[in-house]
């Protein structure tokens, strides 16, 4: 990586001149000619002004409450990146439809395959829809593009740094027919990510002299704790665990060595399970139901329909234990009290001859979609483009916008200025005109970031940068999302996937509702598991397995 920024430095630093005056300078009519949204002629579809070719852009605003793209003249950094574009000859003609309005127009658009773009944001299309698209011909296969127009160089930036999104983007037939976005996260060079889990509260824990749970009995003990005794200091015995259990991504259920979706994956394993079908799901129904009784499982979170109810709790001090990230920052800020403190914890044993999973957030992430269509003739001119979106220049700028403005370059390597990284702060940068590449044109790129997770490490408390460091490398681990370890399914299985799933999640969460609550007995199994075979879970399962033998398999 220092090698990378050190050679970026230098190519940026060389045009620097060049690129203030295109980003900054008034009345700069090469500059606003290039990038105006309103016509313009566009050589992917046939135009061409002095060798330069124009790519025609669908996109939304950005949903930035503060930085946005229609202002984006007016940002010194949307200079670096016409420049980048400029040297391969590239000018780009932008639409923007309000966030509001986008998918109607991007919808009609594209089914009617009127005045179609050269490239389009087709985010908010599912995949069922874009893969129609892809076959009628109105978008075009974008690895075709990648490996055989432009200098390569993006093919092999692609290959080198996200296989994965290749991987996760490939339809049936072996073609990409649209770009996604594409994170990893590195520690020390290797592999890893962060995690969700249980945080209790430290400073409640402190104040009645009492450690930290090693087990799902302490845990029992401790919340009663809180409440018996006040934890909050308010009269009233009114401390709780506050979180939703009726989806298995709760923290707890992965003390129980549970999954955390309908169909998760088994990392270490390579396999596909359901929670509903793994040992230890009784205990952790009984247990749930145990906190219900004991008062300390706040029920009214359970399938709540949006996240206020809990953030109500959480800012009047009520929250002794919450699910959230081991790293985060948001929570603490948010409520009433003096210096209040979460402290995470776990994998938790609760079983005995079960080992807890660690519900891990994907080292890999590929998501949202752009593609190009039938409109785009000049191949040459995508493949350049491409070039110039996956490259080391365009990374360094999107990801950390200006050196001496949004960053700094810190032990030879690009670190993000703390006003930046707080978006408490995005209202003020807008007013500067100051902004990472990414958080301006996020809606018009994809794009590949490689997260380096000491930034985040060392910006924490020592407690949750510990605990962060501790679970590195534990095992067993499942994905709190499992779609970045899945290759897209067939139509086939698209449209089963479709008819099943809606019927399989709704009674799952109704379930385990009902058996938390005691409205249900666990006496009655046999009949629940013969339920969901009947909605299609098995079926399910075959059909998330085959999706990732063949991400492995490519």
């Amino acid at each position: 990586m220092k090698e990378i920024v050190k050679r970026t430095l230098a190519v940026l630093l060389a045009s620097a001149a060049v690129v203030s005056l295109a980003g900054c300078g008034e009345g700069n009519t090469q500059t606003s000619q290039s990038s105006i949204s309103s016509g313009g002629s566009s050589a992917a579809n046939g135009g061409d002004t002095q060798g330069v070719s124009t790519i025609r852009i669908l996109s939304s605003e950005t949903d930035n409450p503060y930085i946005k793209l229609e202002d984006r003249e007016e940002y010194e950094i949307w200079g670096y990146l016409e420049k980048l574009f400029a040297d391969k000859d590239l000018a780009l003609d932008i639409e923007i439809i309000p966030v509001d309005q986008y998918q109607v127009v991007l919808q009609t658009r594209l089914a009617s395959a009127n005045d179609l773009p050269d490239y389009v944001n087709l985010t908010p299309m599912d995949d069922t829809t874009a893969l129609n698209l892809a076959t009628n011909g109105t978008l075009l296969p974008a690895n075709d593009i990648f490996e055989n127009y432009g200098d390569g160089s993006a093919w092999e930036f692609l290959k080198e740094n996200a296989d994965f999104a290749i991987r996760a983007s490939t339809a049936e037939d072996g073609n990409m027919y649209w770009i996604p976005n594409a994170k990893s996260t590195y520690y020390q060079d290797e592999v890893h990510s962060t995690c969700q889990i249980i945080a209790i509260r430290k400073d409640w824990l402190e104040k009645l002299n009492l450690d930290a749970p090693e087990n799902a009995e302490d845990f029992v003990a401790v919340m009663k704790a809180f409440r018996d005794q006040d934890a909050n200091g308010n009269g009233v015995a009114d401390e709780i665990l506050g979180f939703d259990p009726s989806v298995f991504l709760n923290g707890i259920a992965q003390w129980f060595g549970l999954g955390t979706d309908l169909a998760s994956i088994d990392i270490q394993n390579q396999k596909v399970v359901s929670p509903w079908y793994q040992d230890g799901v009784k205990e952790y129904f009984s247990y749930l139901n145990r906190l219900v009784q004991e008062n300390i499982l706040d029920t009214t979170l359970i399938g709540a329909a949006s996240s206020d109810p809990l953030n109500q709790k959480m800012a009047e001090n009520k929250v002794g234990a919450t699910f959230t990230y081991a790293m985060q920052k948001w929570l603490e800020p948010s409520i009433k009290a003096e210096d209040p403190q979460f402290l995470p914890i776990g994998p938790l044993p609760a079983v005995e001859g079960i080992t807890p999973v660690n519900a891990i957030e994907p080292p890999f992430l590929a998501w949202k979609k752009w593609a190009f269509t039938k409109a785009c003739t000049d191949l040459d001119a995508a493949g350049r483009f491409l070039d110039v979106i996956y490259s080391d220049e365009y990374r360094l700028i999107s990801d950390f916008g200006i050196e001496g403005q949004t960053y700094d370059i810190v032990d030879g390597e690009p670190k993000l200025r703390d006003d930046v990284i707080n978006n408490s702060l995005w209202e003020k940068m807008a007013e500067d005109r100051i902004s990472t590449g990414g958080y301006l044109w996020g809606s018009l790129f994809p794009g590949y970031s490689r997260v380096d997770m000491s930034n985040e490490i060392n910006d924490v408390e020592p407690w949750k940068s510990e605990y962060q460091l501790e679970v590195l490398d534990y095992q067993p681990t499942h994905p709190d999302n499992p779609n970045p370890y899945l290759a897209l399914p067939t139509e086939e299985q698209l449209e089963r996937k479709a008819d099943i799933i809606t019927d399989l999640e709704t009674y799952s969460k109704e379930l385990a509702a009902n058996l938390i609550l005691g409205n249900e007995s666990l006496d009655d199994w046999d009949t629940y598991m013969e339920e969901f075979k009947e909605l299609g879970l098995d079926e399910y399962l075959e059909i998330v397995q085959d999706q990732l033998d063949r991400f492995n398999a490519q």
